[in-house]
């Protein structure tokens, strides 16, 4: 697996965490464009890849899916969007690393 490949998986699964927490069909597109305001999400990979991933969300998008999945009636403040994130990417690297395409990489 090269970095363009896992980035994919990674892309691929997070569609898969997201729309089973919010039992809907989701597509993973690149994005059109850089976001004005975006969250950050960090993993260091180790293995047959080395280095640092890193995951950017767009804000407004961010914060409106957190407020789907906890069901909230507000948006949510910032501390919970970072912690929804985390967790939506720990489930997809979890995922990535358990296939079979990704051997070798932690």
């Amino acid at each position: 697996m090269i970095g363009n490949a896992l980035i994919e998986s990674v892309s691929r699964e997070l569609g898969v965490v997201v729309g089973a927490l919010l039992a809907v069909e989701t597509t993973v597109e690149p994005a059109s464009a850089s976001f004005d305001t975006c969250w950050r999400v960090q993993a260091a990979v180790g293995g047959r890849l080395r280095g640092t991933l890193v995951l950017r969300f767009d804000a407004e998008a961010s914060r409106k899916v957190a407020r789907s999945i906890m069901g909230l009636a507000a948006p949510p403040p910032d501390p919970a969007v970072a912690e929804t994130l985390q967790e939506l990417c720990a489930q997809a690297l979890a995922a990535v690393r358990r296939s079979t395409e990704a051997a070798g990489v932690s």
